[in-house]
């Protein structure tokens, strides 16, 4: 299948055509474009890009694999989690996520160890807490399990 513009590549992805732009740039997504200037006509095959896909994840994987035992900010925990900053602070104050603050203060640095972090994470999803259907947070919420 041919996609003949940014609108149906981004749709094609579930992306905003500033996101598929980016990674054009920043991680090499095949797009063929008709001339040489960046305001030319673009082409992308889906063949293309869901190889491009599936070579980009398993990458990512394999530096996930790679990354330290302790991690040592918010921003390192949300990147090992796959998700936002202040997701992963919310999960800690909701959901008990295990972070350890190194000060008393609400503000001190925090703490956290990859398999801590792992366990509870399968914890979550074979047993979510039951506040969520309450709340009406459905199951794809959670967090889904890591792969190492």
């Amino acid at each position: 299948m041919v996609l003949r513009s940014w609108n149906e590549i981004a749709a094609y992805l579930h992306r905003g055509i500033r996101t598929v732009q980016r990674w054009e740039v920043a991680l090499g997504m095949p797009i063929h474009r008709a001339g040489s200037t960046s305001h030319c006509p673009v082409v992308a095959f889906q063949r293309e890009l869901d190889a491009w896909i599936m070579r980009t994840t398993k990458s990512r994987l394999q530096t996930t694999a790679n990354s330290p035992v302790v991690l040592n900010s918010w921003k390192e925990i949300a990147s090992y989690l796959r998700r936002g900053v202040r997701t992963v602070q919310r999960w800690e104050a909701t959901l008990g996520m295990p972070v350890r603050r190194l000060g008393s203060t609400p503000r001190a640095p925090v703490v956290a160890f990859r398999h801590e972090l792992d366990a509870w994470m399968a914890q979550l999803q074979s047993n979510p807490p039951g506040y969520a259907t309450a709340v009406g947070i459905s199951q794809r919420n959670f967090p889904s399990q890591r792969q190492s």
